[in-house]
């Protein structure tokens, strides 16, 4: 199918979907800036869908890479030269990836490729309570939240269990990358326009990249106290995708748009905000 025509698609679809959500606005704006309101809330949707493609399949490669890591060390373990080959390669992956290493049943990191994070050989990763560890079917990767990691980075992990030929499970193979990296570059691949800003968080509130300089890893909910983004923010928290309008003061109001990046276990909403 043509590329283009899945995108007005989508475009179309987000509306639709938008629509059948509960409205919250305050109060309603029309567009003053870039013309045509109708045009300007298409594109907005259009230019959204894109970047929620390009994140997904970030996202899937890097857990399709995890998925066949955990299957080569099905044979070669978790330590040794092979090891490291197979992790050195996973990292490679993805220029989104910090690291990729294995981890024993204790939770310990047993090994890390690249090697300049050796010094996290050793040390205990923390219980992985997000993990499917089913040892039936295909091996499934789990992500977690934006969590601290043993690396002193704030960030993002993807894990899958490694079970051995008798399908015991001896460990767990993970990878760790940066989300806002990852968001921003997939946002100006669609988008330079000044007019669209973007932000993404998880459903907690937590922010995961914000264009107007929130810092990653706090949260939405207690970064303000204007009463109208927390609630369109509790909204946006609530449901996956929709519409809505804001006041940041007496003179500047937005109205903006949101989906849902939903990958293994977690989801994250992306919004694009336009200033009406």
């Amino acid at each position: 199918m043509n590329p283009k025509l899945v995108v007005t698609v989508l475009a179309v679809a987000l509306i639709i979907s938008a629509a059948a959500n509960i409205y919250i606005g305050v109060q309603t704006f029309t567009v003053s800036v870039g013309g045509d309101p109708y045009k300007t809330r298409v594109d907005m949707t259009s230019v959204l869908s894109e970047v929620q493609a390009k994140v997904d399949e970030e996202l899937t490669c890097i857990g399709q890479s995890l998925i066949y890591a955990a299957e080569q060390l099905s044979s070669a373990g978790l330590t040794g030269a092979q090891v490291d080959v197979i992790l050195s390669a996973l990292a490679a992956n993805s220029s989104y990836i910090i690291d990729a290493g294995t981890q024993d049943m204790n939770c310990v990191m047993a090994a890390i490729q690249p090697s300049t994070y050796s010094g996290s050989i050793g040390k205990n990763v923390g219980e992985q309570k997000w993990l499917n560890t089913n040892p039936d079917g295909a091996i499934t990767p789990t992500m977690t939240p934006v969590i601290p990691l043993i690396e002193d980075l704030t960030g993002v992990a993807m894990a899958a269990p490694v079970f051995n030929s008798n399908k015991q499970q001896i460990g767990t193979v993970s990878v760790v990358f940066n989300p806002q990296e990852l968001l921003s570059d997939a946002i100006t691949a669609v988008t330079t326009d000044p007019q669209y800003e973007f932000t993404a968080i998880q459903t907690n509130g937590a922010i995961l990249f914000d264009s107007m300089g929130a810092e990653v890893g706090t949260n939405l909910f207690d970064e303000t106290s204007n009463t109208e983004i927390l609630t369109v923010g509790s909204k946006i928290a609530q449901t996956s995708s929709g519409y809505s309008t804001y006041n940041i003061s007496e003179s500047l109001h937005k109205q903006c748009y949101w989906t849902t990046i939903s990958q293994y276990s977690q989801d994250w909403r992306l919004i694009i905000h336009h200033t009406i």
